[in-house]
């Protein structure tokens, strides 16, 4: 019933997204034609907000979200408020909102490089609390994806022995920051009361510093411009 439930859901989605599309690819067609270019944006802008809507909550399920899809939505509400503004000639506004754009821009991106950084250090604080048990593992397998940003993409498969059973656990993370092959040997953290959530230290201390040197360079990196802007003032 859930299945039959899920399917009939996804229908009801996929129709009115096709709707949508070319709903706003019409609004387009016609803003263009009809001298209406400021308007333009703010399609373009909820096309922004829409796929980031969707990528947000589809990176949430895989249990990889990464902080930086949160630009497209944000991206998207700025060019729709920046678009019907000026569409409405309150000019003042507009100069005004142009005025703080960059700064909005940095600050944005400061906001980003904080939540990696907050997030990967607590994700592996917490990650690290339940998963105490450990397990000597070997990878039986390597499912792989495809994906436009990094080509091909890993998401290894482990065979454990706990308490008398034999267990194959995945992640079901899939990045190109694998760095095991089949029949590799592993030892892994495992959560005692549920053998299949677990880390791989080696793996979870490579993702943590890459996600906290991401982070510390898109804080750096605008706290740098916005000293240099002011410093031209």
């Amino acid at each position: 019933m859930n299945t039959r439930n899920n399917s009939k859901a996804g229908t009801v989605f996929a129709i009115i997204f096709l709707l949508w599309f070319i709903a706003s690819i019409g609004g387009l067609i016609y803003c263009s034609a009809n001298d209406m270019g400021i308007l333009v944006l703010a399609l373009f802008g909820q096309y922004f907000l829409v796929f980031g809507i969707i990528a947000i909550v589809s990176e949430t399920k895989k249990k990889n979200f990464n902080a930086v899809i949160l630009l497209f939505p944000l991206i998207g509400i700025c060019a729709i408020i920046y678009s019907i503004v000026s569409y409405m000639g309150i000019t003042d506004l507009a100069e005004v909102m142009e005025t703080l754009l960059p700064f909005g821009i940095l600050a944005l991106f400061f906001l980003i490089g904080a939540g990696i950084f907050i997030y990967s250090i607590k994700l592996n604080i917490t990650t690290n609390k339940r998963c105490t048990y450990s397990v000597d593992a070997v990878c039986i397998k390597r499912k792989a994806q495809y994906s436009r940003k990094h080509g091909k993409i890993y998401c290894p498969v482990y065979m454990i022995e706990y308490n008398g059973k034999i267990y194959e656990i995945s992640d079901r993370v899939y990045t190109n920051m694998v760095n095991v092959r089949e029949g590799d040997s592993r030892t892994l953290m495992i959560n005692p009361d549920n053998p299949h959530e677990f880390i791989d230290p080696v793996q979870i201390r490579i993702t943590t510093i890459f996600s906290m040197i991401m982070g510390l360079l898109f804080m750096v990196t605008p706290a740098i411009v916005l000293y240099l802007i002011i410093v031209d003032l």
